[in-house]
């Protein structure tokens, strides 16, 4: 009796542990571990629209050491855990690739009882997985051997701006057999109208925006234009690592554009809205800016790190 139990018990996990494209995040959270430990979107809630995005192409702009790496990481392994699909994971160089898969792709497939259950360990290698039935193809872009004659469902690459535009274009090709044909591209953008910028002008945009809590005002938040320093009345762009001993920069805090008060941000006071709603592309794109990753990029944070990039 036992023995039938916990079969119907396995038989209804089974039934209810469905995971479509749109909730690949819920995954995330009940099965994937990250340095022994569950995976928290908690600080990077953001992150969750960006997986759950049901558009074919997805485009994120960050900036850089903002823990999108991880993501795009958990993104395609979820995908191969509960999808049929097989990937192409694109990064600049193939030592690019090597580095990533050895450093911090392995640690969670292998840290994950679920994708370790999953993965077929005969093959195992840096440029070539399976999971699920599924195979995994990783690949840096700059260099002869990095084009594939296989076909794939899905294209993730990661720093776009620093691969090589031609190798990118072949990866797409490979697409072109399957019925879903998805794009997932992340980027620190570089100059305007060339990789991740360019991808962004052909699709919808959205941005963070914030609900004042002292006056409902919305906004979107800018650095230059939004954060106070207590007792300091000059551009932000006049502190540097000389003088920034001078002000109370530890003590920063964004304010609302309307009533001059801290807007207290929350993710209830976060949303997602389109810049351009009406136009019918197929492709979105999320802008991560600092009000975006609030409790990691924190005011005293931006402060400290504009500094350190000022010359002056």
């Amino acid at each position: 009796m036992s023995y039938y139990l916990d079969h119907l018990d396995r038989l209804q996990e089974g039934v209810n542990d469905v995971y479509s494209l749109t909730s690949l995040s819920n995954w995330v959270e009940k099965y994937a571990y990250l340095e022994g430990k569950k995976f928290s979107f908690d600080g990077y809630e953001f992150q969750r629209a960006i997986m759950d995005d049901p558009s074919r192409v997805v485009n994120t702009v960050k900036p850089a050491q903002i823990g999108l790496t991880v993501t795009t990481m958990m993104y395609f392994l979820s995908v191969m855990a509960t999808q049929k699909m097989s990937v192409i994971y694109a990064l600049p160089s193939a030592n690019d690739a090597a580095k990533l898969v050895t450093t911090k792709l392995n640690p969670i497939l292998y840290g994950t009882p679920e994708l370790k259950r999953l993965l077929n360990v005969n093959v195992d290698s840096t440029e070539l997985k399976e999971i699920n039935g599924n195979f995994l193809f990783t690949r840096g872009t700059r260099s002869e051997t990095a084009a594939l004659s296989v076909s794939a469902d899905l294209l993730v690459a990661d720093e776009i701006d620093r691969s090589d535009p031609d190798t990118l274009k072949q990866f797409r090709s490979r697409l072109q057999a399957s019925p879903h044909k998805l794009i997932r591209q992340f980027s620190t953008p570089t100059i305007a109208g060339f990789g991740i910028a360019k991808e962004a002008e052909a699709s919808v945009r959205f941005h963070h925006f914030c609900t004042c809590a002292n006056c409902n005002h919305k906004f979107l938040p800018n650095y230059w234009n939004d954060i106070v320093v207590p007792g300091y009345n000059r551009p932000l762009q006049e502190l540097d690592r000389l003088n920034i001993k001078d002000v109370k920069w530890r003590e920063a805090y964004w304010k609302c554009p309307n009533c001059g008060k801290d807007p207290e941000i929350s993710k209830e006071r976060l949303e997602w809205v389109a810049e351009n709603p009406t136009e019918n592309y197929e492709a979105t794109t999320r802008f991560i800016s600092p009000i975006t990753a609030y409790k990691v990029l924190t005011p005293s944070y931006l402060v400290r790190s504009s500094t350190e990039f000022n010359t002056r």
